[in-house]
């Protein structure tokens, strides 16, 4: 952030900036809201767009309405959150099933026609802004206690009872990712520190990081940090799934659970990060051996590690230091990508201007690495620079002057 400040701008006034664009978000979302009266005689409302009502839609909604709340201590969507959470617990029938659709394609979904509409996602969804709603917003402990209720009938629901009355949706690689998303947000709720809501998180967890690609298995570089149903499949690099990684390693860290803290770690550790080290080693000459990642770190943080393990995070680098840091993952990218895909031109546009001639060096030497797989241009208004280019090089560099 501080690299985007040019005269003038503060930290609050960014801060600003980006609250008024959180805030037309929200407004926007809160324009779709329906409201109806519950059978209970509750005011509720649901997020309706594109003809649809999705359960998902409104959890993801409460979510963001109670995050706001909670960050910025501002009050004004707290009507529009509790309408939503009447909503939500009215989707939950006695059995402890979530509704789907409420509405699809301008027809309401009865009860009976629930399972046409069947989805993974949207229950963990709505238990996320359940979970954000009840612990940070919520002022009345008895709206938390039927919140609360709520939650254990579901949660006992989806992990006790669909597995069995729905099991042909079921498949080898897990699909709950939202759902291990809001029972590692409920783990912060003392009850519901339950040995089966934990259980069910590390179990897909442990299925995800096995049915992965790795750099041992994978069948091409590319696969590698993606997941598969079975074993020689298309690669499937899931976002949602990642995320659910990162839940259970947050919840490992919550209940000290060491070895799988090590292998949910190492699992996110992909192939184009260890690239990444390797070349922001040889362009800050030694002087960081690696790149690591702090999950710990709320969100998870990108640093270098020195040779003596000493780590130092982004905002305590030079520029130079950045610069290199951005061309590294730049680079390892771009190689990962041309592993699969046709290669074109790599355009440099005076990509060392924060560089001394050494440190520029070894960024040429990198680019020249590049080249040998595409075409690598590179631009500059820095004369000097075509002697060091000469150095590594040789007299085979081809030098175009504009």
């Amino acid at each position: 952030q501080k690299r985007d400040q040019g005269p003038g701008c503060d930290r609050t006034s960014n801060d600003n900036l980006w609250r008024d664009v959180i805030e037309r978000s929200l407004d926007f979302f809160v324009r779709q809201l329906v409201e109806y009266r519950t059978a209970h005689g509750d005011q509720a409302a649901y997020a309706l767009y594109n003809r649809k009502a999705k359960l998902g839609g409104s959890g993801i909604g409460l979510c963001a309405l109670a995050m706001y709340q909670h960050i910025f201590q501002d009050s004004r969507y707290a009507l529009d959150s509790l309408k939503l959470v009447d909503h939500l617990c009215n989707e939950i029938n006695d059995q402890g099933e979530f509704r789907y659709y409420h509405i699809y394609l301008d027809e309401p979904v009865a009860w009976k026609d629930n399972q046409k509409y069947f989805s993974f996602y949207y229950p963990g969804e709505a238990i996320l802004g359940l979970s954000q709603y009840s612990q940070h917003v919520c002022n009345s402990e008895a709206d938390r206690r039927r919140v609360f209720d709520k939650l254990h009938l579901a949660l006992r629901f989806l992990l006790r009872d669909r597995p069995q009355l729905h099991k042909e949706h079921y498949q080898s690689l897990p699909s709950d990712s939202w759902l291990m998303m809001g029972i590692n947000d409920l783990w912060d709720v003392a009850e519901f520190r339950e040995v089966e809501y934990k259980r069910f998180v590390f179990d897909d967890a442990d299925q995800m990081v096995r049915l992965m690609y790795t750099e041992e298995d994978a069948l091409y570089p590319d696969y590698v940090g993606s997941f598969y149903y079975q074993y020689g499949d298309h690669p499937f690099p899931d976002g949602a799934r990642a995320e659910g990684l990162m839940a259970a390693y947050q919840l490992a860290l919550k209940v000290g659970d060491q070895q799988r803290i090590e292998r949910y770690r190492e699992a996110r550790q992909g192939p184009m990060l260890e690239r990444a080290g390797t070349l922001f080693s040889s362009l800050t000459l030694g002087g960081f051996g690696r790149l690591v990642v702090d999950y710990e770190h709320n969100p998870p943080s990108l640093n270098g590690a020195r040779a003596d393990n000493s780590v130092v995070p982004i905002e305590g680098m030079s520029d130079g230091t950045r610069d290199q840091l951005y061309l590294a993952l730049r680079l390892a990218a771009l190689e990962l990508h041309l592993d699969h895909a046709p290669a074109m031109p790599f355009i440099a546009d005076d990509l060392v201007i924060n560089y001394d001639d050494a440190r520029s060096r070894a960024a040429l030497a990198a680019l020249g690495e590049l080249s040998r797989r595409t075409q690598v241009i590179f631009l500059s208004h820095h004369d000097h620079l075509v002697d060091v280019a000469r150095e590594v090089f040789g007299q085979g560099l081809n030098v175009v002057r504009m």
